[in-house]
């Protein structure tokens, strides 16, 4: 059975193909339907507009053709192709909106764009859905919590080991610090997509440990004092945890023993779990 990964600059992506059998990496953008037998193929979908790019957005065109427009023109050129089952790596910066029932409660400063860019992962869900509805395809909308692993340099977690190590390095906090955030290594969620890929009774699933670490008791046991800490004042929710996750925890990919093993300590730290 074939799987087409799509987004070849995603850590995710470069991951997965590392462990699942027959399978390519591509750009979502390829001209490269026309040339594969998609028959009973597994689509993952990893392309999106990059997170780590929303402080200032230069483009708005190039925001929603990232997100939207090349999706669309994706599934147009798939459709009737017999695929067996898409998978659409979104986020969990969806509950960012959909814990709002009235939407005349969001705050529309919408500090480091987070509300539009949880807007357009919920299109693209919905894209997601009513293709795979119409066409009689498997699907699954994976919202993938704050993963953290070897290789990646975007997690606060890397961040926070990195500025450990380098003391001349800056650590930008958000809330002080206070912010509970459900982590989940990167050996985890490939394990779960490989089940995914298997199994046919998911459609929606958070990808997540299902509790929640404070960012601050992290920098507290590793010392305030190895530190240079900039506290920002943008708002983000408080508390982020998964809770229809489909994990089976396994703590040789805790953070906690991450944490050790990256910074060689001699002592494993113990975190307050928050569920």
């Amino acid at each position: 059975m074939k799987t087409i990964i799509l987004g070849k600059k995603s850590y995710l992506s470069n991951k997965l193909k590392k462990v699942i059998i027959n399978s390519k990496v591509y750009s979502l953008n390829e001209d490269f339907v026309k040339k594969l037998d998609l028959s009973n193929c597994n689509i993952i979908i990893n392309s999106f507009y990059s997170s780590l790019k929303l402080d200032k957005i230069d483009s708005y065109q190039n925001f929603i053709k990232r997100s939207l427009y090349d999706l669309s023109i994706f599934l147009d050129r798939i459709k009737g192709k017999n695929v067996r089952k898409i998978i659409y790596t979104s986020s969990s910066s969806t509950y960012n909106l959909l814990k709002f029932s009235n939407f005349n409660n969001i705050n529309f400063r919408d500090e480091r764009n987070r509300y539009i860019y949880s807007s357009t992962k919920l299109n693209a869900e919905s894209l997601i859905k009513n293709f795979c509805t119409e066409n009689n395809i498997k699907f699954c909308v994976v919202r993938i919590f704050n993963i953290f692993g070897e290789g990646e340099k975007f997690s606060i977690i890397s961040k926070i080991t990195d500025a450990y190590k380098n003391k001349k390095k800056i650590l930008n906090l958000v809330n002080n610090g206070n912010s509970i955030r459900d982590f989940i290594h990167i050996n985890e969620v490939v394990n779960i997509y490989k089940k995914i890929i298997i199994k046919n009774n998911y459609n929606v699933v958070d990808v997540a440990s299902g509790y929640g670490t404070r960012i601050r008791d992290i920098i507290k046991f590793l010392g305030k004092e190895n530190f240079i800490i900039k506290n920002k004042t943008n708002k983000e929710s408080k508390v982020s945890i998964g809770y229809n996750s489909i994990i089976n925890r396994n703590e040789k990919y805790s953070l906690e023993k991450y944490i050790k093993q990256k910074l060689s300590l001699k002592k494993q730290p113990k975190f307050e779990r928050f569920l």
